[in-house]
């Protein structure tokens, strides 16, 4: 929320609002969850639910868009262990963005 250097003191920018006008839905990516529904809360706020299903087994399924391939493998990376990614590719995305990651730092 806020950082200190020093004397020198630093204040994030507030969120921007994309105006209506500047359309990026050619950018736009959708990614199927299922999760339970207290876990909807915890996703990215540059991310959007596209429908919602409540399924039999007290979890839902999430369609979610996103904006761009870097916001894509953002949510990826910040699940919940438990949420299932829907799609051998994009679970196979995530394994991959999670394992480059994970490199940096060994």
């Amino acid at each position: 929320h806020d950082a200190h250097l020093g004397v020198v003191e630093f204040d994030p920018p507030p969120d921007t609002e994309i105006p209506d006008w500047f359309d990026l839905t050619r950018h736009e990516l959708q990614v199927t969850l299922r999760m339970r529904p207290e876990q909807v809360d915890a996703l990215p706020r540059a991310s959007r639910i596209a429908e919602r299903r409540e399924l039999d087994d007290d979890r839902v399924e999430v369609d979610v868009v996103v904006t761009g391939e870097r916001r894509l493998d953002h949510l990826l990376v910040t699940l919940d262990p438990d949420v299932e990614v829907v799609g051998d590719d994009v679970r196979e995305r995530q394994r991959m963005h999670a394992t480059e990651l994970l490199a940096a730092y060994t």
